[in-house]
C-alpha cells in the first residue's frame, strides 16, 4: 500500500517556486484544520507572507485530524510536480481550455497546482498514466475468423458507454456503480486503465489515542491493452469472472460488437508436452542468450483435484544428473522459464499458462519474449488481416 510521502510538498524551498496567491487557494478550504495546527493563512492581499516553513512540516507529518481531502490534493498533486509530468498536465490542461501566461517562470510544482484548481480530474487522469506501470500477467483474447472488423473511432461519447456498461455489472457484484477508464492511443496499442470498486472492508486505525475500525471501499485497478496489429485484448483484474464481461464491454466499444472477442484457447503446451527438451531451444531468437525452464504444474485428474509441481533453478539440468528425460504425469496445466537476455544482466521470468495467460515483464525485451513464445508454438497465431479506422457516422453512410 502506498504511504503518504510528498517529498516534493514537504520541500520548503519547493513549495517558494509555487505563485504565494495559488498556493493559498489551494489551502484556503482547510483553513480551519490549519488553524488548529498553528498555521494561520494570510489575505490574499498578504498572500506573500505565509508561512512556507510551517507549512513544509505540516505536510511532512500530517496526523490523524488532517482532511482527507487535502491530503487526497496534495498526494496527487506532490506526484505530478516533475518535468515529465508537468509537459503532460499542461498539453492536456491548455486543450482544455486553462489559461497559462507563457511569459512567466513555472515550476512543476507551479503547474500541477494550476492545473489541480483548473479542474482536478485532469490531474488525476494524467497521474494514472504517470504512474502507470504494465501488469505482468495478461489474459488474452483475440478475435475469431480470418477477417478483422474495422475499429471505431474512440469518442467520448463511446468511451462514457463503456464505463457504464462496466459499471453496471459491477454494481450488481458489489464493487460499486464508480467506474473510470483512463484512455491513451500509441503507436502500436490503445491502453485502457481502469478505476473501480471493490467489496467493502474494515482496517483499524488509530484515532484520539484508541483503536478505531474505519468501514471503507477500496479503490481497484484493472488494465486493459488492444494490440492493433492482430487486435489481440489484453486484460488483466484480480476479478477473474469479469473477463466474459470485459471481452463484451471493449468489443462493443472498440469495434461495436459485443461477440467480437473469443475464449477461444490462446495459449498452448502442446509443444512442450510433445517435444520436450527441443520446445525449450533459443537458438534461432538471437537476442535471447540462455533459457532455464525451471517450473511446472501437472494436473493429475482425479476426484480430489490432485496437481503437482516440479521446480528446480533447471529443471533440464536436474534431470540429466537423475539420469532422466523429461516426462509429464499429467496434463500441464502452466510452465515458467527463466530468460537472459543480451545485453541485460538479471533474468526474467516467463510465465504461461495453458489457455488464455501469459505474465512477463511487458518492456522493451517482450517482443523478444513473444517470438520465441511463437516459435514455440506457445501462442497460437492468428492468420486474420486488420481493417482500419472509421466512425459510426462514415459507417452508417457506407
Amino acid at each position: 500500500m502506498a504511504t503518504f510521502n510528498p517529498k516534493h510538498f514537504s520541500n520548503a524551498d519547493v513549495l517558494r517556486t509555487i505563485d504565494p496567491a495559488r498556493l493559498l487557494d489551494l489551502l484556503k478550504p482547510h483553513e480551519d484544520y490549519l488553524n488548529r495546527q498553528g498555521l494561520s493563512l494570510p489575505s490574499a492581499q498578504q498572500a506573500a507572507v505565509l508561512d512556507i516553513d510551517r507549512l513544509a512540516d505540516l505536510l511532512e507529518t500530517p496526523d490523524e485530524t488532517a482532511p482527507q481531502q487535502l491530503l487526497n490534493a496534495i498526494g496527487y498533486i506532490d506526484e505530478m510536480s516533475t518535468t515529465q509530468a508537468m509537459d503532460k498536465l499542461l498539453s492536456v490542461a491548455i486543450e482544455a481550455g486553462m489559461k497559462f501566461d507563457h511569459a512567466k517562470q513555472h515550476s512543476p510544482a507551479d503547474v500541477a497546482v494550476q492545473v489541480w484548481l483548473f479542474d482536478p480530474s485532469i490531474v488525476i487522469d494524467q497521474h494514472a498514466w504517470h504512474t502507470w506501470r504494465s501488469p505482468r500477467r495478461m489474459d488474452c483474447f483475440r478475435p475469431d475468423g480470418d477477417t478483422l472488423k474495422t475499429r471505431k473511432k474512440l469518442t467520448v461519447a463511446r468511451i462514457k458507454q463503456g464505463e457504464k456498461d462496466l459499471s453496471d455489472w459491477l454494481h450488481t457484484n458489489n464493487r460499486s456503480s464508480f467506474c473510470n477508464f483512463s484512455v491513451r492511443t500509441l503507436v502500436d496499442r490503445i491502453q485502457v486503465s481502469i478505476q473501480r470498486g471493490d467489496p467493502f472492508t474494515r482496517k483499524p486505525t488509530i484515532e484520539n489515542d484508541a483503536i478505531q475500525n474505519i468501514h471503507y471501499r477500496p479503490a481497484g485497478k484493472d488494465t486493459v491493452v488492444l494490440r492493433l496489429a492482430d487486435h489481440m485484448l489484453e486484460c488483466n483484474t484480480s476479478i477473474r469472472r469479469a473477463l466474459p464481461i470485459y471481452c463484451r464491454v471493449f468489443g462493443t466499444m472498440f469495434f461495436g460488437d459485443p461477440e467480437y472477442f473469443s475464449e477461444s484457447k490462446i495459449v498452448s503446451l502442446a509443444f512442450l508436452e510433445e517435444y520436450g527438451e527441443e520446445a525449450v531451444s533459443w537458438g534461432d531468437v538471437d537476442e535471447i542468450e540462455q533459457i532455464y525452464f525451471v517450473e511446472y504444474q501437472v494436473d493429475l485428474g482425479g476426484d480430489q483435484n490432485a496437481t503437482m509441481t516440479y521446480r528446480a533453478d533447471d529443471i533440464l539440468a536436474d534431470l540429466a544428473t537423475r539420469d532422466k528425460k523429461l516426462h509429464f504425469e499429467g496434463r500441464l496445466k502452466d510452465a515458467t522459464f527463466k530468460v537472459k537476455f543480451r545485453g541485460t544482466h538479471p533474468l526474467r521470468t516467463v510465465k504461461v499458462y495453458d489457455g488464455n495467460a501469459t505474465c512477463y515483464t511487458r518492456d522493451a525485451n517482450a517482443t523478444f519474449a513473444e517470438q520465441w513464445l511463437k516459435l514455440r508454438n506457445f501462442i497460437i497465431e492468428s492468420n486474420a488481416k486488420v481493417g482500419v479506422e472509421v466512425d459510426d457516422k462514415a459507417l452508417a453512410s457506407a
